[in-house]
């Protein structure tokens, strides 16, 4: 088994994430990974949840699935998904302590 950066818990739990996208923002962070994606996982006739499952079999089908620019599809899922999450909220100092 390859070493990964994120483990496919991590990966999926990125794709939950991911689901607050609109149909629109969806596509065209699926047009950013490649001129491929768009045929392999749906366009915005299909559920969102359901494009999403798509990536994610992308995903399982070739865990090493590595985009044009070099970098692999699992890295780039999860590091949308943590861009999308809320900022820390400086009226909590303990969350500054991990920092």
């Amino acid at each position: 088994m390859a070493d990964f950066k994120f483990s496919r818990r991590t990966v999926l739990a990125a794709m939950e994430v991911l689901e607050q996208l609109s149909h629109a923002k969806l596509s065209r962070f699926i047009l950013e990974l490649g001129p491929q994606f768009p045929n392999w996982v749906g366009g915005e006739t299909m559920s969102i949840a359901k494009r999403l499952n798509s990536l994610m079999g992308l995903v399982d089908q070739v865990p090493a699935r590595v985009l044009d620019s070099g970098e692999l599809l699992r890295d780039i899922l999860v590091e949308k998904a943590i861009s999308l999450l809320p900022a820390t909220d400086p009226d909590r100092p303990w969350q500054n302590e991990l920092t």
